[in-house]
């Protein structure tokens, strides 16, 4: 049938649509319902696949070629197995790969003749266990264990016998009686008898600096290093508007602040085999007070205590130029942490976390220390009093830094810590220097 030119017949239904639900009709001239349009589909570009990594090649298990093989190759894979075979009784981490390490390493080394030899030994030192991961961490770990050992045998062979000891040590906690309070005493710096209670000001005239010891002459220089005047030029270079004193006499200073030994109850796991303490003290109206107090680890050199500390007394000098403290407000810092300052009873219990009855104490003059601490401990080991050794006399910190450690100290304020670890590092440095460490 063909389509209807006119197209009158497109607004009737298609009969067939109504009887069959279908026309086979190619060119029906009724309306027949338009199909429904088909979804067009966004097509998505394809992107190649990235070509997978090529897989890892597996390391042949067998002997490193070499150019010059102690021995067959058949000998050596054998071999090789029983290295491996080995490794694994020692739970080895990767046996394969270490046995092949350690089978070239002996190869290279070897010869037709001792090869064997050579392998036999391997297997035993695998088998002790010389060869495990960590073998030689572990090694290294025993080896500084053991010269921990001899450093700490050697100090304790150096503690001050108590007989001696006592000639410049308090070795007790004082007793008697004191006398009155209100005595005159000498002005430490000027030498002026002066009353403690007395607050008017006063010219106290006195060189910052003692004259030095000349050790050819065998007396005391006659010039003041502070200023360069001579004995008897002036009373001193300097002026203050108040007297100082300290105290001297075991029962005054008990008196003052009472003396006392390290607790010993309860034990504390951070007692330390060995502490080198250095303080540095004020002048107060009480006399002389702890204002700081540093100690560092005997076996590490860390510093494991550094605080100031408020004194009791009134503070009349703080004695910058030689404790190095300039403000106790400031406090002090220590690992990038900051730590406040101290009352005298609390810095001690910090003191006391590091040191306990069997801790040595190492310093330079440590009965000074120990007095201000109001400390009695018998285990101590003075630079001052050890070296250099058969010496007639006393020598400074300073000089026994050059002599033993070619270090200047003390060139500008004094620092506890760099006191502290100067007397430690001599007593080290004179013990690696005798065992040859």
């Amino acid at each position: 049938m063909f389509q209807s030119q006119t197209r009158l017949f497109k607004g009737i239904e298609c009969p067939s649509i109504k009887q069959k639900k279908k026309c086979e009709l190619p060119h029906c001239i009724f309306s027949h319902p338009r199909a429904a349009a088909a979804t067009a589909v966004k097509r998505v570009k394809e992107t190649p696949a990235k070509a997978a990594p090529p897989p890892k090649r597996k390391v042949v298990f067998s002997p490193v070629m070499l150019d010059h093989p102690p021995a067959q190759h058949q000998l050596r894979l054998r071999y090789l197995s029983v290295i491996r075979d080995k490794l694994e009784e020692v739970k080895c981490n990767d046996p394969e790969a270490k046995a092949m390490e350690l089978e070239k390493q002996t190869a290279e080394r070897s010869t037709a003749g001792t090869y064997a030899n050579n392998i036999r030994t391997l297997v035993r030192e695998i088998l002790r266990g010389e060869h495990n991961e960590g073998a030689e961490e572990a090694r290294e770990k025993q080896a500084a264990k053991s010269t921990r050992l001899k450093y700490r045998e050697e100090l304790a062979k150096l503690i001050i016998p108590e007989s001696k000891l006592s000639k410049r040590y308090i070795i007790e906690i004082p007793s008697g009686e004191v006398e009155e309070d209100n005595k005159p005493v000498k002005c430490d710096r000027c030498g002026a008898m002066f009353y403690p209670t007395e607050e008017a000001p006063v010219e106290c005239h006195f060189h910052l600096l003692r004259r030095n010891y000349n050790l050819e002459k065998k007396k005391l220089e006659d010039v003041f290093p502070c200023c360069g005047q001579v004995l008897g030029e002036s009373n001193g270079c300097e002026l203050r508007n108040t007297h100082v004193f300290k105290l001297s006499a075991p029962s005054e200073l008990h008196k003052a602040i009472p003396f006392r030994t390290v607790p010993d109850t309860p034990a504390s796991s951070k007692w330390l085999f060995g502490v080198a303490i250095d303080c540095e003290m004020a002048y107060t109206s009480k006399g002389m007070e702890l204002i700081r107090v540093t100690a560092l680890d005997w076996d590490s050199g860390d510093v494991v205590l550094d605080r100031t500390v408020f004194p009791s007394g009134r503070v009349l000098d703080l004695n910058t130029r030689f404790s190095g403290v300039s403000d106790l407000n400031e406090g002090t810092t220590l690992n990038s942490v900051h730590y406040p300052t101290l009352d005298f009873e609390s810095a001690l219990t910090a003191l006391f976390e590091y040191v306990g009855p069997h801790t040595i104490i190492i310093g330079h003059g440590l009965e000074n220390d120990l007095q201000t601490l109001r400390l009695v401990h018998n285990l101590v080991v003075d630079t001052a009093m050890l070296y250099p050794r058969h010496a007639t006399r006393t020598h400074s910190l300073k000089q026994l830094a050059w002599t033993y450690l070619s270090r200047n100290i003390q060139s500008g304020e004094h620092d506890s810590y760099e006191d502290a670890g100067a007397a430690m590092d001599i007593v080290k440095a004179d013990i690696r220097s005798r065992l040859k460490l």
